[in-house]
């Protein structure tokens, strides 16, 4: 850094701080958020100069929260002021922060963050900038890591704030506007608050104090106030410590994002709108860290952001899946649930059913009676069962063999000539074939398999004339039902789809 007039030149810094994190390019319409403090008066001061080289546009906003009465109208008359004798134009505006705490459940910090940024966007939706730009500093980024290191947080929250952060993946999705995503920016972001003071003396830059700055009650004015200056009689550096640490985990956290790239694409099965899901198989591989960063990145698929999902619920999903409890479920923030079936992991919301596979099934309790030989319809659906009968000779045993789930051969006499189609009942059991003639019941049977339990009831059922079950329909034959020796007709029985009609 360069001196000037006995301080660092903050120009020349945060314009090459700009330029090697890409924050500010020319053409850009730059909305720059000003609360009327040092920091958000130096910034603007600073873009204001540069842009008489650089063609930028700067739009001013100030968003009054009315929290604190006369003073805080006071700070948005200032801003206004500011602006018109600078020559740029601006948006005041006002939120209750109050009301929008109490309907959220927010504590005020927390509310008041998220009115901001909403107000923010909405501005720069307005004036058509694509970049917001605050005036965080170095020190805030000490606070802001030693904050989520008090609360609990991994690499990526250690990573501190980042020089430029899409406003979406800031704020939870339910505060943000629907408008396209503006970029937040912090130029000051390597500045120590002494410098930002030092060129606000030497530019008789005037600016407001907010009283709540000095609030104990707040977390970050504590560390800032209490807990920081504790930590600088240990270690006199701690805000460049801090700051050192936030640039190292953010190197870690882009090794780590690489990876997970690899191992969503390794797992994912499927995502839509509605669910993510996982497969459990290939999931078990991954390391525990891989896992609890893609349960993050699920819910924030779902949900629009992570916020709120902590440790304890993160613990909870992994467990479940661990203990492998098929149809649990584990409850996760903004209305979404983790649960298992047998081959898979489901983030979604809460209500959410997965849709049926693509194969015959029956729609309600009714019994459906085969025509033999002839085509029977499935009622609401496109599949039909196509029946045949067959002497045995016109058979080879290769084509009785037939591997195809969807089509098997019986003895027709077992079968009878009124077979119908049903779903299960209590109690069914039937004879598996392969078993040697062992009896199974129907619902063991089911478990083995593996087959979800909203699926069971739609599984379709061949039921001989006696009443006797002959096929669990695409899954196994009834050892009684087989074609023997002794057979003197063979029936054939396929399930086929008639093609999807074209729009």
């Amino acid at each position: 850094m360069t001196t000037h007039n006995g301080f660092t030149n903050l120009q020349t810094t945060v314009q090459a701080f700009c330029r090697e994190h890409r924050l500010i390019e020319p053409g850009d319409t730059v909305v720059v958020g000003v609360s009327g403090g040092a920091d958000s008066v130096c910034l603007l001061h600073l873009l204001r100069e540069w842009g008489a080289t650089l063609p930028i546009h700067l739009h001013v906003a100030h968003l009054n929260h009315g929290l604190r009465g006369p003073a805080a109208d006071a700070d948005a008359d200032f801003v206004a002021a500011l602006a018109q004798s600078w020559g740029l134009s601006a948006t005041i505006g006002q939120r209750d922060v109050a009301r929008l705490a109490a309907e959220n459940k927010l504590g005020l910090e927390e509310a008041a963050r998220h009115a901001r940024y909403a107000f923010l966007a909405e501005v720069a939706h307005l004036v058509k900038a694509a970049k917001i730009a605050v005036g965080h500093h170095a020190n805030d980024q000490a606070e802001t890591v030693l904050m989520r290191f008090l609360r609990g947080s991994g690499v990526t929250g250690l990573r501190g704030m980042r020089p430029a952060t899409p406003l979406p993946d800031y704020r939870p999705r339910h505060i943000a506007p629907k408008a396209a995503a503006p970029l937040l920016i912090r130029p000051l972001l390597a500045v120590p608050k002494a410098e930002i003071e030092a060129w606000c003396r030497a530019h008789n830059l005037t600016s407001r104090q907010d009283a709540s700055n000095a609030d104990p009650g707040f977390l970050r004015n504590k560390i800032r106030r209490e807990i920081l200056p504790l930590l600088q009689t240990v270690n006199p550096d701690i805000v460049r410590t801090l700051q050192n640490t936030a640039r190292l985990m953010a190197a870690d956290h882009d090794v780590l994002q690489k990876e997970a790239d690899r191992a969503w694409k390794f797992v994912l099965k499927s995502q839509t709108p509605q669910a993510t899901i996982f497969d459990r198989h290939d999931w078990q591989v991954l390391p525990v860290a891989m896992q609890r960063k893609l349960l993050r990145r699920a819910v924030a698929a779902q949900a629009g952001t992570s916020f709120g999902l902590d440790f304890a619920h993160i613990q909870q999903a992994l467990a479940l899946i661990k203990t492998g409890t098929t149809g649990k479920k584990v409850d996760l923030p903004h209305g979404l649930h983790l649960q298992l079936s047998y081959k898979t992991i489901i983030v979604a919301r809460a209500g959410y059913t997965p849709p049926p596979p693509n194969r015959p099934r029956l729609p309600d309790a009714a019994a459906v009676r085969l025509k033999i030989p002839g085509i029977t319809l499935i009622p609401g659906s496109r599949w039909y069962v196509h029946t045949n009968l067959h002497l045995p000779d016109s058979l080879s045993p290769a084509e009785l063999r037939c591997p195809h789930p969807w089509l098997a051969y019986f003895d027709a006499a077992v079968v009878g000539r009124a077979p119908t189609l049903r779903p299960r009942r209590p109690g069914d059991v039937f004879f598996p074939f392969g078993l040697q003639g062992h009896k199974q019941r129907l619902k063991d049977f089911f478990i083995n398999r593996k087959i979800p339990a909203p699926q069971r009831p739609h599984v379709p059922l061949l039921v001989s004339e006696r009443g006797d079950i002959c096929w669990v329909c695409g899954r196994r034959t009834d050892h009684r039902a087989r074609v023997t020796a002794a057979t003197g007709r063979i029936l054939s029985v396929e399930f086929k789809q008639k093609p999807a009609k074209s729009t």
